[in-house]
């Protein structure tokens, strides 16, 4: 699809964000659609999504589980820092990066990760 926001169900997805968040309507674009299924059968944990990373572009994410969220698969992790501390770092990416896996972070230790696990919605 060309233009995601195009779609009545994303638009309105991202109407609903906007209003939960307290975002102005205008301003904001649904500008990725990223579907992926993982398991942890399928993926390699110490690879790039799933270590502790920075992106260039900034993005706000958005992430729907369609099963259980355990420990063992797939949880979303996140660390309570700044985010200006890794400002210089996140400018100073070129645009081939993620080839040599310059945007993880791998200063901060795991254990102050925080994973966010919860049952499927039935």
């Amino acid at each position: 699809m060309e233009n995601v926001s195009a779609d009545p169900f994303l638009n309105w997805t991202l109407n609903h964000i906007n209003k939960t968040f307290g975002l102005p309507e205008e301003g904001y674009n649904l500008d990725k659609l990223w579907l992926v299924e993982t398991r942890h059968s399928n993926v390699d944990m110490n690879e790039l999504p799933y270590i502790p990373h920075i992106d260039y572009k900034r993005y706000l994410k958005v992430m729907i589980y369609v099963d259980d969220v355990t420990e063992n698969n797939g949880p979303f992790s996140a660390i309570s820092t700044n985010p200006k501390r890794f400002e210089k770092n996140r400018l100073s990416l070129k645009s081939d990066y993620k080839k040599d896996k310059r945007n993880r972070v791998d200063f901060l230790p795991m254990e102050e990760f925080k994973s966010f696990t919860a049952p499927r919605e039935r």
